[in-house]
């Protein structure tokens, strides 16, 4: 059995389920000889976000990070503020997203190892691996400081690739994660499934960045072997493609 994680890709406007717009920015004057600032940094739709009440007892105030199983015991409220293009997504704090398409296909197959919260009446549902493996340590690795009010660190490298790296499950049709959260306040959890379910939504027409297949034993000798002839494995080798 194969197995993947799910590819994100750049959105063109970012996506909220967690937090409220904060206030617009003051407008800017534009100087005759110097280009919008825009340009160059991208269009900011609000200056900050604040965490909805509800979740305020499970947040830290200071750097914003939380654990997602406290905030699908509590739910999910609105307003949202969803802008995605293609059936799913990782919104900016921190929620991973999928559409009424894409949840139909893991109902229709029956997939396991995942559970979903509407939010609202938007089409789209949080999701959260329940089922989860062992994994290697320091394949995730800290950068930086702590943050001074809980202790998390503010950034972390490095990602899944191998197969090796984890206790992949046995069963098919499974959609999965790691025991260990990621260590700092960008992201919660990489999702990972079996290679029927990758299928299944490439066949039932979700749309988006696709797949990317975690690497065997075989496969990083193959690499090896590439590389000393300058070449690497062709994407269509380690990745379904939506």
């Amino acid at each position: 059995m194969r197995y993947y994680r799910l590819l994100l890709g750049d959105q063109p406007k970012p996506s909220f389920a967690l937090t409220l717009p904060g206030e617009k920015p003051p407008a800017r004057r534009k100087a005759a000889l110097i280009a919008p600032i825009h340009r160059f940094l991208g269009h900011f739709s609000y200056q900050s976000r604040a965490v909805k009440p509800e979740y305020k007892s499970v947040t830290c105030e200071h750097c914003g990070r939380y654990d997602e199983d406290d905030i699908f015991r509590i739910g999910f409220f609105d307003p949202f503020f969803i802008n995605v293009k293609g059936d799913y997504d990782v919104t900016k704090d921190r929620i991973t997203i999928i559409s009424d398409r894409f949840l139909a296909v893991l109902q229709k197959e029956k997939v396991r190892g995942y559970k979903t919260s509407q939010l609202g009446k938007t089409g789209w549902h949080a999701i959260c691996a329940i089922e989860r493996v062992k994994s290697l340590p320091k394949v995730i690795r800290v950068v930086g400081s702590k943050c001074s009010k809980c202790g998390r660190y503010k950034e972390a490298s490095g990602g899944f690739v191998r197969q090796h790296e984890l206790e992949v499950p046995s069963s098919p049709k499974t959609i999965f994660t790691t025991k260990d959260s990621w260590p700092s306040t960008f992201m919660d959890r990489t999702l990972f499934m079996t290679e029927d379910v990758v299928l299944a939504l490439k066949a039932g027409g979700v749309k988006g960045e696709g797949c990317r297949r975690l690497l065997t034993e075989e496969d990083l000798l193959k690499e090896a072997e590439l590389a000393k002839k300058g070449k690497r494995l062709k994407p269509t080798e380690i990745a379904i493609l939506f």
